[in-house]
């Protein structure tokens, strides 16, 4: 049930933060944030009722990726900000995919 998944992907995050470095950089995180919470304010109901843990972290990696977790947990490596550059459309689409795991 989505209760699990927010338990489990809650418990996983806390996990994958004490082990990476979460980004410093106030730009950066507000911005992924205010996509993020754009794209939550357009899920129905439903969806809302699937992704009870929805959260967003910005984490220093110079991978170009993110990655969900169970529940809604969104990790955003900067590598990924690094390779969109000023496009949020094209970091609208990779939260957006997240989301969708």
């Amino acid at each position: 049930p989505p209760s699990t998944d927010a338990r489990i992907g809650r418990e996983a995050a806390k996990s994958f933060k004490a082990k990476l470095t979460v980004t410093d950089k106030v730009e950066q995180r507000e911005r992924v944030e205010r996509i993020f919470k754009e794209l939550q304010a357009g899920l129905t109901e439903e969806q809302k009722g699937i992704l009870l843990a929805a959260n967003v972290t910005v984490v220093v990696d110079k991978t170009p990726n993110a990655f969900a977790l169970p529940g809604g947990e969104v990790f955003v490596l900067t590598g990924l900000l690094d390779r969109v550059g000023d496009d949020d459309d094209m970091l609208r689409g990779v939260l957006a995919h997240e989301l969708g795991h």
